[in-house]
């Protein structure tokens, strides 16, 4: 992807500005002659990497699932995700015994 391209994602025209922004975000430029060009998958990880890290805090482990979600424009299947989640752990209350008698038959269970 060639830089001109880049600078219309990022909302930058100049060049030097465009650079700037790739060498802060980690993301390797290569020139041939043609002109200077970064790779799709490393500009991606860069220009997600807040994105990311936002899923990470709010998701935990799901964060993977909700940023195919976001990729694929899917959001609804976060709802879906949430009320599965709400459901399974309501449905891990269980019986507690009060009485020892109760006790001692539930450790024998």
């Amino acid at each position: 992807m060639y830089l001109h391209h880049v600078g219309e994602l990022i909302n930058r025209k100049h060049p030097e500005a465009i650079e700037k922004w790739l060498v802060k975000n980690n993301v390797n430029i290569f020139q041939d002659s043609t002109g200077k060009y970064v790779y799709q998958p490393d500009f991606d990880l860069a220009n997600d990497a807040k994105l990311i890290v936002h899923l990470k805090s709010k998701h935990g482990d799901d964060w993977q699932v909700a940023y195919e979600a976001y990729q694929a424009n899917q959001l609804y299947k976060l709802l879906d995700n949430k009320q599965q989640t709400k459901l399974s752990e309501s449905n891990i209350k269980r019986y507690v015994p009060k009485g020892s008698i109760a006790t001692k038959h539930a450790k024998n269970i």
